[in-house]
Formats: C-alpha cells, sequence, structure tokens
C-alpha cells in the first residue's frame, strides 16, 4: 500500500475537488503505530497517513454509528 504514491496523490486531488458528494466507511481515526508494536504497522500507518487523513481534512463527518462501524461524510 505505501509504494503507491501517484494513487494517493489522485485520491487527495479528487477529495480536494470534492469530487464525492459522500462518503460512506467504516469509522475512521489517526492512529500510528510505531516499528514492532503491531505486525502491519507500516501498513496500519500508510493507511492512516493517505487515506485516512486526507478524507478527515475535506470532509466532515455527519453520522457515525459505532455498533454498525458506519461513518458518513460530507465535504466541508
Amino acid at each position: 500500500m505505501a509504494q503507491n504514491e501517484v494513487n494517493f496523490k489522485q485520491f487527495e486531488q479528487d477529495l480536494s475537488q470534492h469530487k464525492f458528494d459522500v462518503l460512506i466507511t467504516p469509522l475512521l481515526w489517526e492512529w500510528q503505530y510505531r516499528a514492532g508494536e503491531d505486525p502491519y504497522w507500516y501498513e496500519n500507518n500508510a493507511w492512516s497517513m493517505y487515506v485516512v487523513a486526507p478524507i478527515l481534512k475535506y470532509y466532515q463527518s455527519v453520522y457515525t454509528n459505532r455498533e454498525a462501524d458506519l461513518a458518513i461524510y460530507y465535504p466541508k
């Protein structure tokens, strides 16, 4: 995942231009692990940095359901 810089740049550009009217996702949070804390720490950190952070930068949560692990985001 961390080797897809071109795709992530396009994804962030699409988000910045509010290309998506609504995003329906599992609950999102920015969480970084230190090396060795989790066997998938590097992938988690890439996900947090390249997917979650841009979504939270350009979109705001308008609905969350923790039991269903569901969130709906609209452009800011």
